[in-house]
């Protein structure tokens, strides 16, 4: 690959000027530019790491039970535990990813990942599991979160930064397709021992090598932001918008936060507990896999659909709507036992909850600006994990008490409901935001 060097120059004081020959949109014209390299491989990370966060405990849950005979919450509390380290350590590994960059966070997330899966496989008490999911997966989540990848990759675009967070997205997608057949047919065939020492040492063999190819800025390389020669006029130029001290000193902040909480809360519950409920009420293992399958790959058209919608209709209809079709989908699945009602929920769960982590950044970029969104929309997902902290160990409990999950999924059905009663009184923004914003964290 021909790198090309930026033409600029620096005044005394040390501000970037151009030269009066550049072109500040002027691209580098190497075969490919080395961000979507950046982007492909943050991606293909996120498909393992979101894949093993969101649907190996849903997958383990039932073996576990079995092979251990510990009760739904204790083993849920597990989960939720993981969960709340994620939402805790987050905001400090975010500091050391701009001082340090990507790379050494996402090799250490692959290190810890692998240690603590190898470590699941030879549990014999509960306080074991707490131990190394609860804790030590939860840290290795954090490691190599979303977050830390949308960083990676705003650092290497500016002007299709929308674009290359978009494509981020997608792969986010695919983590359910990729990794739940996977596993479950791995769980099924050899035991859940041999498929979480397979996953752990894909952490390792895969994950490691992987983000050793990130680079943290295109700067180090001798280029520029999107491959132009130069800096472009977008980068230069002052952030605007409100601070993250002010921007959290309002009520627009905490009531979109907060209402977003509770599809949270719902989210922890149907996620982990959708393919014991069907397996409860007479579906194979692999039949319910493919189920969730279905509702991932729904998800895919939901990201791009809904995301647009955002541009035109504004992002706060959107994920009033969006928050509406989940509730529709979780009625479903309460009410239906059939695997055509099921099919139902799974097809409009999916394409509503796929949709929901964008346009709520469109929102948040609208109220506030650039100037501190990686902050605000920072503590914003920190709040969101928390709730989904709560709804895994809940469900569980009610399970373990009432032999069901009926009061469990009702519960999920209400929290929906009670969010759009909350994001109605949240302001609309005054403008849409970039289209930067629309898919993840700037």
């Amino acid at each position: 690959m021909r790198w090309m060097q930026r033409n600029e120059s620096c005044s005394p004081a040390g501000t970037r000027i151009l030269s009066s020959t550049s072109n500040p949109l002027k691209r580098d014209k190497s075969p490919l530019f080395y961000g979507w390299v950046v982007v492909v491989v943050v991606g293909m990370i996120q498909i393992l790491s979101q894949g093993a966060g969101n649907s190996l405990f849903a997958l383990l849950l039932l073996p576990l039970q079995s092979s251990l005979g510990w009760n739904r919450t204790t083993l849920t509390a597990a989960f939720s535990l993981s969960s709340l380290i994620l939402a805790l350590v987050l905001i400090p590994i975010g500091g050391i990813v701009d001082r340090y960059g990507a790379r050494v966070v996402l090799v250490a997330g692959g290190v810890v990942s692998g240690l603590c899966l190898v470590g699941l496989t030879w549990i014999a008490q509960p306080w074991q599991l707490i131990t190394l999911f609860g804790v030590g997966f939860g840290v290795a989540q954090a490691l190599t979160s979303v977050q830390v990848g949308a960083t990676a990759i705003a650092n290497w675009f500016v002007r299709r930064r929308g674009m290359a967070l978009g494509w981020l997205s997608v792969f986010m997608g695919l983590a359910v397709p990729v990794c739940v057949p996977i596993l479950s047919q791995l769980i099924v065939h050899y035991g859940w021992r041999v498929a979480v020492d397979i996953l752990a040492a894909a952490f390792v063999v895969l994950v490691v090598p992987a983000a050793v190819l990130v680079r943290q800025r295109p700067e180090d390389v001798g280029l520029s932001p999107d491959g132009d020669t130069t800096t472009s006029l977008v980068d230069r130029g002052p952030k605007t918008g409100a601070t993250f001290q002010s921007a959290i000193a309002g009520r627009m902040f905490w009531l979109l936060s907060i209402s977003s909480i509770p599809p949270a809360i719902a989210w922890g519950i149907v996620n982990t507990h959708q393919i014991a409920y069907m397996v409860g009420i007479g579906l194979s293992p692999a039949l319910a896999a493919g189920i969730v399958t279905v509702a991932a790959l729904a998800s895919l058209p939901g990201r791009l659909a809904l995301n647009a919608a955002a541009d035109w209709l504004g992002p706060k209809l959107v994920l009033i709507i969006d928050i509406a079709i989940q509730a529709v989908g979780i009625l479903i699945l309460i009410n239906s036992g059939s695997l055509v009602g099921l099919l139902c929920y799974s097809i409009l769960y999916g394409v509503s909850t796929g949709a929901a982590f964008g346009v709520r950044n469109a929102w948040l970029g609208g109220l506030f600006g650039r100037k501190a969104f990686g902050a605000i929309t920072a503590l914003h997902g920190t709040l969101i994990y928390i709730g989904g902290a709560i709804g895994p160990v809940t469900a569980g409990a009610m399970y373990d008490h009432f032999g069901n999950y009926t009061l469990a999924f009702t519960i999920a059905w209400m929290m929906t409901a009670a969010s759009i009663l909350g994001l109605i009184f949240v302001a609309s923004p005054k403008r849409m935001p970039a289209h930067a914003l629309v898919h993840g964290v700037r």
